[in-house]
């Protein structure tokens, strides 16, 4: 791998005295694709929301590119190069597909306070652009909240691309659709961070993808890391067997 793009040392963060995350340390290199799975409550989701600025750390640093972005606001860190798509898409219910990345194109050109009627047409090649590329653009009249969900989650797709992110977390890309739909997808994220040279940072319930898609997989339980390493060495990692099928690992 050429560089890194993320590092995360040390991270704490508790809710009402459960610690969530418990001195999180791992990093992220540029053209990789990374798993971080765990069991439900690991601490996945937090992780992310420390990572794009949505929550504070008690504890430790998060740096992008070699440079600290803890503390920062969420749309401060998404300028800096930070995409992100969620658990249950997110996209703009009352927009059509093409004017919801138009707005996501605004946003990285810092002209979303001005939107206006120029806006629309100026940028309509750019959106146009984008939702060919993942596969959409037949669909860039149709009102979002009318789409079905994998066609939902290539728009949210579309809309973090929009950002030109070197870096794209993707939590539970796949949650929802059908097998087919699932790999699909990943391949063409995946595919469209190493073309770009930029790293993608996933969490996923489906070890078939994970173990098909990620370059390395990173265990987290109960808000710590377990194990971490290449696809083949995790599948035959005895505690992550232990976390996951509750085989008792001394056996």
């Amino acid at each position: 791998m050429s560089a890194p793009v993320l590092r995360v040392r040390g991270l704490r963060k508790a809710f009402g005295g459960v610690a969530a995350l418990r001195d999180l340390s791992f990093g992220v290199d540029r053209g990789e694709v990374v798993a971080l799975i765990g069991p439900n409550g690991a601490g996945k989701t937090t992780c992310f929301n420390l990572i794009d600025g949505q929550l504070a750390p008690d504890a430790g640093d998060v740096q992008f590119e070699s440079r600290s972005i803890t503390g920062l606001a969420a749309q401060a860190i998404a300028h800096r190069g930070i995409g992100r798509t969620f658990q249950v898409a997110a996209t703009f219910a009352s927009m059509t597909v093409r004017e919801s990345v138009v707005l996501a194109l605004a946003a990285r050109d810092r002209h979303d306070a001005r939107i206006g009627p120029g806006l629309l047409p100026a940028a309509t090649p750019e959106a146009d652009a984008l939702l060919a590329t993942v596969g959409i653009a037949a669909l860039a009249e149709r009102h979002c909240a009318a789409l079905a969900y994998g066609d939902a989650k290539r728009v949210e797709l579309a809309l973090a691309l929009a950002g030109n992110p070197r870096l794209l977390l993707m939590d539970e890309p796949t949650a929802g659709m059908a097998p087919q739909s699932r790999r699909e997808l990943m391949q063409l994220a995946t595919g469209l961070v190493r073309r770009g040279e930029a790293a993608m940072l996933f969490t996923e319930h489906d070890m078939d993808i994970v173990f098909e898609f990620a370059d390395r997989i990173i265990v987290l339980d109960r808000g710590t890391v377990i194990a971490e390493g290449p696809p083949a060495a995790i599948r035959a990692d005895p505690r992550v067997r232990a976390v996951y099928l509750g085989e008792d690992p001394s056996a």
